[in-house]
């Protein structure tokens, strides 16, 4: 979830011992979100490893949302980044339960 660098990269020609401090930045995430036959009025996001991110749910005349799904793993509307990938990448689809209907008379 994290790339580091090194502030000294170049060791040639060291002739003592020195201290290489490294920087670690969390690594960001292009979300590309598809809704799957919804409507969501944005289809990337950004997130940022372990950071707080929020998703909103898409729409459909149909179907109630269920769940956003990277792969298998069900996503939540809410909570910490904690997904790391090797691609900047990462794509969410919608999935879509039966809606219910009550119908009064």
């Amino acid at each position: 979830g994290y790339d580091v660098c090194w502030g000294t990269t170049d060791f040639t020609n060291l002739t003592e011992d020195i201290i290489v401090t490294p920087t670690c930045t969390a690594k960001r995430f292009a979300l590309d979100l598809d809704a799957n036959g919804g409507y969501l009025p944005y289809n990337t996001l950004i997130v940022t490893y372990d950071q707080p991110y929020i998703l909103e749910a898409p729409t459909h005349d149909e179907y109630m949302f269920d769940t956003w799904k990277y792969g298998d793993t069900p996503i939540e509307l809410k909570g910490i980044w904690n997904i790391d990938s090797s691609s900047d990448i990462i794509q969410l689809t919608a999935i879509w339960g039966e809606s219910e209907w009550t119908d009064i008379y």
